[in-house]
């Protein structure tokens, strides 16, 4: 049987959500965290320490030998030191935030990284201020031009939003390898999913379904350069799988409407997927000569990551390994030895059926609201993230329909 401390330590696998402050770099955030990981493991009440056997003469005859229990220094903490290091957590971020944003921050620990290999739309809400350009689109850069921005209306700025968010989804059709006021395109649109994106997530080789005026390539690019035809090699970076790969590197801008307007700062709420950064500060600082004006992106907080939203996330302080987890992890131990008795105990903290089990027997609901803590957002994010990834096809999981091959 695992050691409690050991078998704890294993149950930390799958998806946990944290929220990211401002101004703070995503790396140094999981060090912080992985050194306070490893103090609360090590500060768990401890093994019983191990019994070693020994022979040693009887203390009233000399000739008679006895046996002899003695504590084992093998395992004793002033000989191994520390049982946890920072090194032995493994937690990954996914899509991490740049140090100026801020919001919902997923992190992978261990193995659990099914959750990145879907397209999940993600929220923003992005601040920005009217009237002042910069260097880098930010307030931190240097400022480059000031403007007049009192004439900007909340009309005006819905007016310019509307109009980019048509532009967005004709391109997102153009993207998806579709021609705009084509059958094709209905066809795929009609068939859509809310928030489905297009693009498909495997190029394809072959586009025999749609008609000749519907591809957006000419025959002689569809699949190699014309290089490569002449020479008869096929080179990756041209042709039709590297036209697909790019399109699904591209960032789509699904949806994007102001929510709230206090001259000179707007808030807009943003949708995309597969965006950067420098993307969204693009988005903001291009708003500026619709609008007669200039602007830049004051904040950026990520509020939504596929259905993991910023309620479920934890503050870093929170982060921690609680005491009673260890209790409830024994008394569920000692039930199962009594019940089960085919299948030993190790197998059960080795099987994912088995972990997930185990940590729902261990976690309680009232623990999300009264101690939120690592186990109970392990929990929670597993669930809405890997459990349910394969059953969503409205984040682009599957390939588009008009993109398969025939």
């Amino acid at each position: 049987m695992l050691a409690p401390r050991f078998a704890l330590f294993r149950l930390l696998d799958g998806l946990a959500a944290f929220y990211k402050p401002p101004n703070a770099n995503t790396d140094k955030l999981i060090s912080f965290m992985k050194r306070q990981l490893s103090k609360d493991f090590n500060a768990l009440p401890e093994e019983p320490p191990s019994l070693r056997v020994l022979l040693r003469p009887s203390e009233n005859n000399s000739r008679t030998m006895t046996l002899v229990t003695v504590p084992d220094i093998v395992d004793s903490k002033l000989v191994v030191g520390r049982t946890f290091y920072p090194g032995d957590f493994m937690i990954y971020p996914i899509d991490p935030l740049d140090d100026m944003a801020s919001g919902v921050q997923d992190g992978a620990l261990r193995m659990a990284t099914r959750f990145e290999q879907f397209s999940w739309l993600k929220t923003y809400h992005l601040t920005g201020m009217l009237g002042r350009a910069s260097v880098d689109g930010t307030p931190l850069g240097a400022t480059l031009l000031r403007s007049s921005w009192r004439h900007v209306t909340r009309q005006k700025l819905d007016r310019v939003l509307a109009g980019l968010q048509a532009q967005c989804r004709s391109s997102a059709l153009l993207q998806a390898g579709l021609r705009p006021n084509s059958q094709t395109a209905y066809l795929a649109l009609a068939n859509r999913i809310p928030g489905q994106d297009l693009r498909s997530s495997t190029p394809a080789k072959r586009m025999g379904d749609l008609h000749e005026r519907d591809h957006l390539l000419p025959p002689w690019e569809r699949y190699r350069s014309l290089g490569a035809q002449t020479s008869g090699m096929i080179t990756e970076d041209c042709g039709l799988d590297a036209e697909e790969a790019r399109r699904q590197k591209a960032p789509c801008v699904h949806s994007i409407k102001c929510i709230q307007f206090e001259p000179p700062y707007f808030t807009l709420e943003v949708q995309v997927s597969c965006e950067t950064f420098s993307f969204l500060i693009d988005l903001v600082a291009n708003l500026g000569p619709r609008l007669r004006s200039t602007t830049l992106l004051s904040r950026a907080r990520r509020v939504r990551h596929g259905r993991i939203t910023a309620e479920h996330a934890l503050l870093f302080k929170q982060c921690r390994i609680p005491d009673h987890l260890i209790t409830r992890l024994n008394d569920y131990v000692r039930h199962e030895l009594e019940n089960v008795e085919d299948q030993p105990a190790n197998d059960r903290f080795s099987e994912s059926s088995g972990r997930s089990d185990i940590l729902n027997a261990i976690v309680f609901d009232h623990d999300c609201t009264e101690s939120p803590n690592l186990f109970t957002s392990l929990q929670i994010c597993s669930k809405l993230g890997i459990s349910e990834a394969p059953s969503n096809q409205a984040f682009g999981s599957q390939p588009a329909a008009h993109l398969s091959p025939v």
